[in-house]
């Protein structure tokens, strides 16, 4: 009968403690995020998925679980999402959102909705962002050693409209160079002789 208690106590905790792993170890959302631009993003480039109850549309979403990494050049992020399995309502829609941001300013975003866990939801995703206009997203500049470094978008952007202006305003003073220069040839022709 000893024996007997033994193994049933035995048996119990094992079975607790498995429980007590499975719950603090939870469930988790895995895949990844990538953008289509062909450029690379600063060391600074924060990327996000966040996995957030939907359900509510007149009440932000709420979070459930967060990925975050940061110094990944891009295009593509693999991420796992860690949640607890026990704040998962089988009546409500969950989804995933990624986004890359640098220097706080929002630079990339999903568009879509990603539905996971219940429903038609997906333990594994492949999420499209987009690139939001801003200038925090830098392309790749070819340096001497073959390597790509990140460049100032908006920096370069006003240098073209720099650019832009200056031949704009080289173009207006050569024409009105030539107008007058044209106007001062038929001003000291033969008509005006007296």
């Amino acid at each position: 009968m000893i024996g007997q208690k033994t193994i049933t106590c035995a048996a119990v905790s094992l079975f607790l403690a498995a429980a007590v792993t499975t719950a603090a170890t939870g469930e988790s959302i895995t895949g990844t995020a990538s953008y289509r631009e062909r450029i690379v993003l600063p060391r600074a480039a924060l990327f996000e998925a966040v996995l957030e109850d939907v359900s509510r549309a007149d009440a932000p979403a709420i979070e459930i679980g967060r990925y975050s990494a940061e110094g990944s050049p891009g295009p593509e992020f693999s991420f796992e999402i860690p949640y607890d399995p026990n704040a998962i309502n089988p009546r409500n829609s969950y989804g995933v959102r990624a986004t890359i941001r640098v220097e706080d300013r929002l630079a990339f975003t999903s568009d879509s909705f990603y539905p996971v866990i219940t429903g038609d939801g997906l333990d594994r995703l492949e999420i499209l962002m987009v690139m939001v206009d801003t200038p925090a997203v830098v392309p790749p500049k070819p340096e001497g050693n073959g390597e790509f470094v990140p460049i100032d978008v908006q920096a370069a952007a006003e240098s073209d409209q720099e650019a832009a202006e200056t031949a704009e305003l080289t173009s207006q003073v050569e024409e009105s160079l030539m107008e007058d220069a044209e106007t001062s040839e038929v001003s000291d022709g033969p008509e005006d002789a007296v």
